[in-house]
């Protein structure tokens, strides 16, 4: 089964905002670097861009365990944020192979000792 699921692009609508509406579905919250899965207004479960990071596929199980589903294919915006969130990730490997991308990563000034 795919699921065409709504989702709040770029973070514009507060909390407040989505309960008003009874939004159900993806939210990505970059504030907090994490997902929230929104049922009928009220926030149900949450996963952090970290365990995304780690665990590729822990959206659709946090999604299929909020709902009560077996298996669900993500499309459309959410599938759009995941390539983008996972291109985060990309990018931050890549600047960990040098020593300019590890100093910016470390917000210091100081050599970086291998």
């Amino acid at each position: 089964m795919t699921l065409q699921l709504k989702m709040n692009e770029f973070d514009n609508r507060t909390s407040a905002e989505l309960a008003a509406e009874s939004f159900s579905g993806i939210r990505t919250n970059d504030i907090m670097s994490r997902f929230e899965i929104w049922i009928a207004g009220q926030m149900d479960r949450t996963l952090t861009y970290e365990r995304f990071w780690r665990e590729p596929h822990s959206l659709e199980t946090v999604y299929c365990e909020a709902f009560g589903l077996k298996k669900v294919t993500l499309s459309g915006a959410v599938a759009e944020a995941i390539r983008e969130i996972a291109g985060r990730k990309r990018g931050i490997a890549e600047m960990e192979d040098t020593e300019e991308g590890r100093r910016i990563l470390d917000n210091t000034g100081r050599k970086i000792e291998d």
